[in-house]
């Protein structure tokens, strides 16, 4: 299966966070929905069962992961960068950078 590209993830001010090199893997997605208070922590959704873990991420397929995607950027869409990266942090994830779109980077060297 193709893996599928970075998450780009559109915030309410119109601002962009990319995951970086990581969120098209069953674990990050999971995770990424974590952060967003979607989904329970896989430790206490399997009682702390890794093996239980393991086979239920090996389960999941690309149209999976897809449909967690689309849910991820819907979410972000409604909530501020400031909270985003609340969100992120508070679960451990730091591979994100803020990227700016073609026509804020004219915007910010015209001012």
């Amino acid at each position: 299966r193709p893996p599928l590209s970075s998450p780009l993830l559109p915030v309410q001010e119109g601002r962009f966070v990319r995951i970086l090199n990581r969120g098209h893997q069953p674990y990050d997605a999971w995770l990424l929905l974590q952060a967003l208070d979607l989904r329970p922590s896989l430790w206490e959704k399997f009682d702390g069962q890794v093996p239980k873990m393991k086979k239920y991420l090996a389960g999941l397929h690309s149209d999976d992961l897809k449909g967690m995607r689309e849910e991820l950027v819907a979410a972000t869409r409604g909530i501020t960068l400031e909270k985003l990266i609340d969100k992120l942090q508070a679960v451990g994830i730091d591979w994100y950078v803020e990227e700016m779109r073609p026509t804020d980077v004219e915007k910010l060297h015209r001012e």
